[in-house]
Parts: C-alpha cells; sequence; structure tokens
C-alpha cells in the first residue's frame, strides 16, 4: 500500500512541474548553430560519396515490401552464404583489402570470449567491450556533445 502511496504522489509531483509545449515555440526566433562531431574531428561528409566504389559493391535497394513479409524475406539468402554464388567483385575488394593488409587477422570471438591466450585487450584485437581504447578513437564526447555507437 505504501508503494502506491509513494507512487501517487510521484505522478501528482511530476504533474505540477509539467508545461505543455506553447504552439508559438517553434523555433523561429532564433537558430540552432554548433559544429557537429564530424566537424569537430575534421570528417567533412559522414558516407562515402555516390561514385565511390563501395556503391557498386553494395548497391541499396529500394523496397515497399513489408518488413518480416514472406516476399522482403525472399529477398535474403536462407542459411549460410554460398561462396561460389558471390560476386566476383565483392572477392576482388577483399583480396585487394587483404593484400593491402587492411583485414585484421584476429581471432573470432565467441559470444564475445575469445581463444585462450588472446587478450582482447590488445592493440590488434582492441575490444571495445573490454574498453581498450587506441589513438584516434572517439571515446568520449565533447563537452555539450551526445556521441553514438551502433554495431551493424
Amino acid at each position: 500500500m505504501a508503494f502506491k502511496s509513494v507512487l501517487s504522489l510521484l505522478l501528482i509531483a511530476s504533474a505540477a512541474f509539467a508545461r505543455p509545449t506553447p504552439a508559438a515555440d517553434n523555433h523561429a526566433d532564433h537558430a540552432h548553430t554548433g559544429r557537429s562531431l564530424f566537424e569537430a574531428y575534421g570528417v567533412s561528409d559522414w558516407a562515402h560519396p555516390a561514385d565511390h566504389p563501395v556503391n557498386a559493391l553494395f548497391r541499396r535497394q529500394a523496397s515497399n515490401l513489408t518488413v518480416g513479409s514472406t516476399e522482403w524475406a525472399a529477398q535474403y539468402p536462407a542459411g549460410k552464404p554460398d561462396p561460389t554464388t558471390m560476386p566476383q567483385a565483392w572477392k576482388d575488394a577483399l583480396a585487394k583489402a587483404v593484400a593491402a593488409g587492411q583485414i585484421p587477422t584476429v581471432p573470432l570471438s565467441n559470444e564475445g570470449n575469445y581463444p585462450h591466450g588472446v587478450d582482447p585487450n590488445d592493440p590488434t584485437v582492441c575490444n571495445s567491450a573490454s574498453e581498450c581504447k587506441v589513438d584516434g578513437d572517439i571515446w568520449n564526447a565533447p563537452d555539450g556533445m551526445l556521441g553514438l555507437n551502433f554495431d551493424d
């Protein structure tokens, strides 16, 4: 019963401090200016330009199909990929990156666990889940900015 009383008091208190945003508060009277996090670190664009070779390798497909529908799922291969049906351009791009030393030879982890003897904080691995940081990583956003990260 005490929990319901406390909850009721919190709801009443929050309602007392809440205020609707006036319709006239549309920001027309002022501008929001500032540098983006990209600009702060000298990055002019967050995506490759349209004529970059990666755009030819991975073309985005427009779709009006319902996500999760049978038709939508049919666009994607089932099971493990078959290397014999992989586009040759993909294989060539991978071979070029491997030859240039751009693909690290880090053992695969299993649910975040590396094989015995592999240090996730070693600079050649640098697993951010272990809070490994190397020069060039943007770990903490500058004051007044929010940094977001995702792993797709």
